[in-house]
């Protein structure tokens, strides 16, 4: 019997992107799936368009907004699937995407995520995510973002893309789902630390092609979240030890971070400053989770860190010229050294 995907989608205020994400789920080569859409209060009529138009998918609707990370974690309750694939709004697929997720899948039983080729939508012959590189002070990156999607290949990688990668139920059973604590960002990379901290791999295949109508920009909103969110997984994953050793590195960072919201304005230095309450308001919940996240490790944080990086790469897009140059000669090679002493010394 073939085995049953659960496709899972989050919707908000989507009318525009959704036809076209659910066309070609319906063109797919591998037809066992099932396909769930979680509305996130949507105002433009995004629900009931679907209701109207595409009665097999079933259609979950929140009164609320819940993010990425809370939309996807109402949609699992509603899964049956032996996978669950999640998939963004705005994302079109290729019609043998899903095959070719399985294949791989069946090649790799010792991968909990396989994750998928995200190329841009505007320009399908250029990448804009495969799989997420992952500083090892938290921050994260689009990894390949602009290159050339010729030059992908199956390998193992830290990090999915959230726009769209599938999951084991088996593995979502012992690790547990996406953290709606995150709401938007950093959900999918922390699912995937604990994936590997289990005991699980991550695989990515240029073959399962989806195509994203992405558009790279930071708000103070996208900032605050950002930066919460980078505390929250390094947080819950890393050991005490680990984090103590990081701390000359975790501090660089922070003077990287704020001298980004000084250059951007008051309302960015407020973001930054709200992350910090907020973790500071959270810290029982997010020790509490800290506790379970541990109990799963079946890695060291050495083997860990050897999946991050330490270099950083800033899209052009929020940092040009002398500056971008500076940052990414100079830190980097700071962040080599602080890279190569405390992996030593673990």
């Amino acid at each position: 019997m073939e085995l049953l995907v659960s496709i899972i989608i989050v919707s908000y205020n989507g009318l525009m992107d959704i036809d076209a994400c659910l066309k070609s789920i319906e063109s797919q080569s591998y037809k066992r799936f099932e396909v769930i859409i979680v509305d996130s209060a949507s105002t433009d009529g995004t629900p009931e368009y679907i209701a109207r138009n595409y009665p097999n998918v079933k259609l979950v609707r929140s009164e609320r907004n819940l993010g990425y990370s809370g939309g996807n974690a109402l949609g699992l309750n509603h899964a049956r699937g032996d996978f669950v694939a999640i998939l963004n709004q705005d994302i079109i697929l290729d019609k043998d995407w899903l095959l070719e997720l399985l294949r791989c899948a069946e090649r790799h039983p010792e991968s909990g995520i396989i994750a998928s080729n995200v190329l841009l939508h505007s320009n399908p012959f250029i990448v804009n995510a495969y799989g997420n590189e992952v500083h090892f002070t938290g921050l994260t990156f689009s990894r390949f973002l602009d290159k050339l999607g010729s030059d992908c290949k199956e390998e193992y990688v830290i990090a999915p893309c959230g726009a769209a990668f599938m999951i084991r139920r088996q593995v979502i059973d012992e690790v547990g789902f996406i953290d709606d604590t995150f709401f938007m960002e950093f959900g999918d990379v922390d699912l995937a630390m604990r994936v590997w901290l289990s005991g699980w791999k991550c695989v990515i295949i240029p073959r399962a092609k989806t195509y994203h109508k992405f558009e790279l920009k930071m708000t103070p909103q996208r900032y605050f979240i950002l930066e919460r969110g980078r505390y929250l997984m390094l947080s819950k994953n890393f050991s005490r030890r680990t984090l103590v050793l990081l701390s000359p590195s975790l501090m660089l960072t922070e003077m990287l971070t704020w001298a980004y919201a000084l250059f951007s304005g008051k309302t960015y230095v407020a973001s930054k400053l709200a992350a910090y309450r907020w973790i500071l308001k959270n810290l029982v919940r997010i020790i509490r989770n800290r506790e379970k996240v541990q109990k799963l490790r079946r890695i060291g944080d050495k083997s860990l860190m050897e999946l991050t990086t330490f270099k950083i790469s800033i899209p052009e897009k929020l940092l040009k010229g002398s500056a971008k140059l500076f940052i990414e000669s100079y830190f980097n090679a700071l962040y080599r050294t602080f890279y190569r002493i405390s992996h030593f010394l673990m």
